[in-house]
C-alpha cells in the first residue's frame, strides 16, 4: 500500500472500499484513520 499521506482523495476512499471495512483489519483500519483525519465521508 502507497503512503497515505501521498494518496489523494479519490485513491484513499477507492483502497478503502475495496476492504472488507471490518474492524481489526489494519489496512482497513488505517485507511479509516486517515478518511477521517481528512474528513472525508466514506
Amino acid at each position: 500500500m502507497p503512503d497515505l499521506a501521498t494518496m489523494t482523495d479519490a485513491e484513499l476512499l477507492s483502497a478503502y472500499q475495496q476492504t472488507t471495512g471490518e474492524p481489526g483489519d489494519p489496512i482497513a483500519d488505517a485507511l479509516a484513520a486517515e478518511i477521517e483525519r481528512r474528513g472525508l465521508d466514506i
